[in-house]
């Protein structure tokens, strides 16, 4: 075989190799950042969900304290009933922690940036069994492949 890549050294095949390698992870890196950002932004409102629920509960902890002051000043029914709107409370403060959760169950991270990585892993493995750099699959036909 007589290919332009069979005259290249190893120097300058490791500085290709070096170059694309130090492009590829810029570019994983560049296509985490977005994902993170995306899913930062996922946290945020579960993080404002559970601030709600924080809030109402302590609403709750409140009512169920007037209750129980109500409760023991006058006869038992009247104070029954501000206890139920305690507990109330107490079920909306659980419905928005449920809410919250949910949320943050739905953050996925990086997905794309995982898949894409173990792509290139992939053909780095397939490239380096050849002895081809990993060009020649990414659309550059021209590029020598050994067999």
């Amino acid at each position: 075989m007589n290919d332009q890549s069979d005259d290249r050294s190893l120097q300058e095949l490791w500085a290709e190799f070096s170059e694309e390698a130090s492009t590829l992870i810029r570019k994983e890196v560049e296509l985490a950042r977005v994902e993170m950002k995306e899913s930062a932004s996922k946290v945020a409102q579960a993080g404002a969900m559970f601030t709600a629920a924080g809030i109402v509960a302590f609403l709750a902890l409140q009512a169920l304290s007037v209750a129980l002051g109500f409760g023991l000043a006058t006869f038992l029914p009247d104070g029954v009933a501000a206890l139920v709107v305690g507990v109330l409370y107490l079920v909306l403060a659980g419905a928005a922690a449920a809410g919250a959760k949910r949320k943050v169950a739905n953050v996925s991270g990086p997905q794309q940036t995982m898949r894409t990585i173990k792509d290139d892993v992939e053909v780095a493995k397939e490239s380096l069994s050849r002895g081809t750099s990993a060009d020649a699959t990414y659309g550059r036909p021209w590029a020598s492949t050994r067999s």
